[in-house]
């Protein structure tokens, strides 16, 4: 009887006293972490075909029926023979997931972190601005009403005292009042880091345009930065917007919906974030899901042009003149009010 232990240094073989036999150096140690059969396991494999194998790891699939070790105390023996190694072990295994590590930082990650970075300061930025109308409101509650707009606000009352705003705004401030200085101090300091805040949400604003543009052109072209951007992040990469079926990119952002028909059997969403673009929005109630399913459609032949053919930025514009011209046609319009969305692979991702 054989053993066979596979490590990222080398394939050991050792006999029923757990003493290695031979040993086979690994060229593509990486591929461990895919569960296949490794030439250098297949080829000691077939070296001992005429004895008996027991193998100690996982794999997708079987190969010449050979058994794997399960007996826990057989594990730790097979292991502690190749404990000899563990030094270079350590340093091969530090490489490689070193490698992995910068593999993994990629565009894509630092657009699906950044929208999630803009997600939060927005959050934030709505929370303290409640606060500090909240707070104001009792000093100078006509400025605070006369201003809906938090960005407006905010950026107001850090500008100005609250004497220059009610002159400028045109109020009387019969139901202002006085309060502590320190007091107003702290208001305004609070209002001054909300505004620092919504600065900051301006500059992620801008560099998640410039790095979508450098991803997806052509997905960006068609639909512009902001759906694209959430596209790729609800997909979690282009490469599966690229992979995607039709209907699937046609209801992203809509995922509550569709659970719900799907739990409910209510009726299936026709769009998610594509109810924003400008062609969805232009187009008739009854029109609205055929031309998301059609946008859908040249969305997803964008994505894949830019996943596959990175060099051609332009197709997208193309794309997006077709459709429209399409749109446009008098022969589109639809007469039938009840044209149901076929719901097919929408959840195969």
């Amino acid at each position: 009887m054989k053993y066979i232990y596979s490590s990222v240094l080398s394939v050991y073989v050792l006999d029923e006293q757990f003493s290695v036999v031979k040993e086979k150096k690994m060229d593509s140690p990486e591929k461990l972490d895919e569960f296949v059969w490794l030439p250098e396991e297949k080829q000691i494999i077939d070296l001992y075909s005429g004895e008996e194998i027991l193998f100690l790891g996982q794999k997708n699939e079987s190969y010449k029926n050979i058994k794997f070790v399960t007996d826990e105390n057989v594990i730790v023996r097979i292991v502690k023979a190749a404990k000899h190694s563990f030094d270079k072990h350590f340093e091969i295994s530090t490489k490689i997931t070193k490698k992995q590590l910068s593999n993994s930082f990629t565009k894509e990650f630092l657009l699906i972190q950044t929208i999630n970075s803009i997600d939060e300061l927005d959050k934030s930025i709505n929370l303290l601005s409640k606060r500090v109308r909240e707070m104001y409101s009792a000093y100078s509650p006509e400025i605070e009403r006369k201003l809906p707009d938090n960005d407006s606000f905010i950026r107001l009352v850090i500008s100005k005292n609250r004497d220059d705003l009610l002159l400028e705004l045109k109020l009387d401030g019969l139901m202002s009042c006085t309060i502590p200085a320190n007091d107003v101090e702290s208001i305004i300091a609070l209002a001054k880091s909300v505004h620092d805040l919504i600065k900051e949400k301006e500059r992620k604003e801008n560099y998640l345009e410039e790095l979508v543009i450098t991803i997806a052109p052509n997905v960006v072209a068609m639909c512009g930065p902001k759906i694209a951007s959430k596209m790729i992040a609800i997909a979690g990469s282009l490469r599966k917007l690229a992979f995607f079926p039709a209907g699937t990119v046609q209801t992203l952002g809509a995922e509550k919906a569709l659970f719900e028909h799907l739990k409910n059997k209510v009726d299936p969403p026709k769009y998610g974030l594509l109810l924003s673009h400008p062609l969805v929005m232009a187009a008739s109630i009854k029109d609205k899901g055929k031309t998301a399913r059609k946008l859908a459609n040249k969305i997803l032949i964008a994505a894949k042009i830019d996943y596959f053919d990175k060099e051609n930025n332009y197709a997208g514009y193309q794309l997006l003149e077709d459709l429209e011209k399409k749109i446009n046609n008098p022969r589109y319009k639809t007469n039938n009010s009840n044209e149901k969305h076929s719901n097919d692979n929408i959840l195969n991702k």
